[in-house]
């Protein structure tokens, strides 16, 4: 009789035991979706971000949308980590002048050579060129606004992207594989 006990014993510790397996694992597979879901939506814009290459009917590439500033401005939070260069032209396709730099009139807006390297002051500096500020950098003499740039970007710009190699500026024999790709938006004023 006492055998019998045991095996009971047994059969239920196995049953238990194969019951509390089972809960662990859907336990785990309702983590690894809830994690799975909140690592795709922490970009609420990322989702809608859809960039397509098309030819025209002369079979030239396009890459351009429509867009305003609640795009252009996440744009150039995202330009430091992303490697962008962005650029304003006016309706007619000529360069627009941002800022000065040492007194020199600057067009595009290359935060890895403004913040020298720096996260926090090519924050800085967005933060000081979307609120208005005169002196744009953390050294004061170092970059100044030329124009108003959130009454600049008010209306409608056509956005075109392109990419260039940092190391096809100049002579090299370095392989393409191991070349820097830098991405340029080019914003044009829309009448």
């Amino acid at each position: 009789m006492e055998n019998v006990t045991d095996a009971l014993y047994m059969g239920f510790a196995v049953l238990a035991f194969t019951l509390a397996l089972s809960i662990c694992i859907g336990a785990f597979s309702h983590v690894t979706q809830v994690s799975d879901y909140i690592v795709e939506t922490k970009d609420s814009e990322t989702q809608y971000y859809d960039y397509i290459e098309y030819t025209d009917s002369q079979g030239q590439g396009i890459t351009d949308r429509i867009v305003s500033a609640e795009t252009i401005i996440p744009s150039l939070y995202r330009s430091f980590a992303d490697n962008y260069i962005i650029r304003f032209k006016n309706a007619n396709g000529n360069d627009i002048t941002m800022f000065q730099k040492n007194g020199e009139d600057i067009n595009e807006i290359s935060l890895k050579v403004i913040s020298e390297g720096n996260k926090n002051k090519a924050i800085t500096f967005v933060d000081n060129l979307i609120s208005g500020e005169t002196h744009l950098g953390t050294n004061k003499d170092y970059i100044v606004q030329k124009n108003n740039f959130m009454g600049f970007i008010t209306g409608k710009f056509r956005e075109t992207l392109g990419i260039y190699y940092e190391n096809d500026l100049e002579r090299n024999s370095i392989e393409d594989i191991n070349k820097t790709a830098v991405r340029v938006i080019t914003y044009q004023e829309v009448n």
